[in-house]
C-alpha cells in the first residue's frame, strides 16, 4: 500500500505572466538616463506614466480621451508579440511650457512606432508647480507593447495586400 502524506494546503500554482506585465517591468526597472524625466509604457489596454526625475518642477497632466484614443492606434499594430523601446528628447518653450522640439535619442527601431510616439507627444501638457518652466529640456523614456490578435494564416493574407 502506498501513502500520501498532504498538509492540508491548496498546491500553489506558479504565477503566469503576460506578454504585456513582462515588457511593462522590463521598461519601469530599466535605470532611468541622464535628464529622463518620465517612462510611458504603452499597450491597447493601457497607457502608463511613471515619472522618475525633477518631481517637484514638473508634472504629466493625463489627458484620458488623448490616451484613449492613442491606445485604439496603437490596436491596429496587434499583429506580432513585440515589445518596441525608445528616448526622446523633448524641449519646451520656456514662456508656456508647450512643445518646442521633439527630437529622438534612441529609436526604437520601428519607424511607425517612432511616428506614433512623436505624433503622441505633442498633445502632452505640463504643469509646474514652482511657477515656471523647468525642465526645458528632458528625455521620455517609452515602451510600446504589442500582442499577436490574428492567426498566422490572417497575417499572411494581410501581408499580400501590401506585397502586391
Amino acid at each position: 500500500m502506498i501513502g500520501c502524506k498532504s498538509t492540508g494546503e491548496p498546491e500553489k500554482k506558479p504565477v503566469v505572466k503576460s506578454f504585456s506585465d513582462i515588457s511593462r517591468e522590463k521598461l519601469f526597472t530599466m535605470p532611468p538616463m541622464e535628464e529622463e524625466v518620465f517612462q510611458v509604457f504603452i499597450t491597447s489596454d493601457e497607457f502608463t506614466v511613471n515619472q522618475v526625475s525633477a518631481k517637484d518642477a514638473i508634472e504629466f497632466l493625463n489627458d484620458e480621451k488623448g490616451n484613449h484614443a492613442f491606445r485604439k492606434v496603437i490596436e491596429k499594430y496587434n499583429k506580432i508579440e513585440y515589445f518596441a523601446d525608445g528616448v526622446v528628447m523633448l524641449e519646451l518653450y520656456p514662456g508656456n511650457g508647450r512643445l518646442k522640439r521633439i527630437r529622438f535619442i534612441n529609436p526604437s527601431g520601428v519607424g511607425e512606432i517612432d511616428k506614433l510616439i512623436s505624433e503622441d507627444a505633442t498633445r502632452w501638457t505640463y504643469k509646474f508647480p514652482k511657477g515656471f518652466v523647468d525642465p526645458l529640456r528632458f528625455n521620455v523614456r517609452y515602451g510600446v507593447a504589442l500582442r499577436k490578435e490574428i492567426s498566422r494564416d490572417e497575417a499572411i493574407q494581410e501581408l499580400k495586400k501590401y506585397t502586391r
